[in-house]
């Protein structure tokens, strides 16, 4: 089976540290393909925010949460601590009963466990 994976974590932040945040959403998401689930990545809609500059909060928010309420698992990035959303997208995984991650290994242990 392919698990659908949300990504969540911190995106945004000032200067090189948000460009570090959005990489690493796109090494988790590369990395997850590679391993056959079927990622989610909410920094892709970050990207359009950028692109079209009128992007508002709920904007990315509302949108993302439709996406985590059909995942099979969620994986936090590193930092994710320091995110208000991802905070809120925990409170949504939970409420579902949604598996949280907070490594692939852990998620990829999971993923066997559940085939």
């Amino acid at each position: 089976m392919t698990y659908k994976v949300y990504i969540a974590g911190k995106i945004s932040d000032y200067g090189t540290d948000h460009l570090n945040n959005m990489h690493s959403f796109f090494m988790y998401q590369n990395e997850l393909i590679r391993l056959g689930f079927a990622p989610y990545n909410p920094a892709s809609d970050f990207l359009l925010g950028i692109m079209y500059g009128d992007y508002t909060y709920d904007m990315y928010f509302d949108p993302n949460a439709e996406w985590l309420k059909m995942a099979d698992a969620m994986i936090l990035l590193p930092g994710y601590e320091e995110s208000a959303g991802t905070q809120k997208e925990m409170k949504i995984a939970r409420k579902r009963g949604i598996p949280i991650f907070t490594n692939i290994p852990d998620l990829v242990n999971w993923a066997e466990m559940e085939d």
